[in-house]
């Protein structure tokens, strides 16, 4: 079973990423050690959780406030993936708590259009897409605002 905990410099160094969230992090920030880029994600949140199973991280994620946004970020080990309904569980509750951080806000970041896996997790829970500009890597994502009844 997957335990949520709030996520620690520990868990950065626990994690052993997926292939595809390897290449990512290398992308968004050559030359940068990846644990190094992560643990600026989680510096910079305003919430972040490990995934936790068997005493060991198999995922980390989180969210950023802007004054117009919150950018919600995740990476995955392989242990993590091979379990997507799991992961796809434990995701959705992250989304309600992404949905009320954002207070009205756009929910919506960046990410590696060649992360296949990645891509499916956020489209099953309902994350829109927008291609990159030109030939670039990266494609925006947003989760459309839900309807509040007034």
């Amino acid at each position: 079973m997957i335990e949520l905990v709030p996520a620690s410099s520990g868990h950065v160094m626990d994690l052993e990423l997926r292939r595809q969230d390897l290449q990512e992090v290398t992308a968004w920030a050559p030359g940068r050690d990846p644990k190094d880029t992560i643990w600026q994600s989680l510096c910079r949140s305003t919430e972040a959780w490990a995934a936790i199973e068997d005493g060991k991280c198999i995922g980390i994620g989180g969210f950023s406030e802007s004054k117009g946004a919150v950018h919600p970020w995740l990476m995955l080990s392989d242990r993590a993936a091979s379990q997507p309904k799991a992961v796809l569980r434990t995701a959705r509750w992250f989304i309600k708590r992404l949905q009320a951080a954002s207070k009205g806000r756009v929910v919506c970041n960046y990410m590696d259009a060649t992360n296949e896996g990645a891509k499916r997790l956020l489209g099953a829970l309902g994350f829109t897409f927008l291609p990159a500009p030109g030939n670039g890597r990266f494609h925006f994502f947003f989760l459309p605002p839900t309807p509040s009844c007034a």
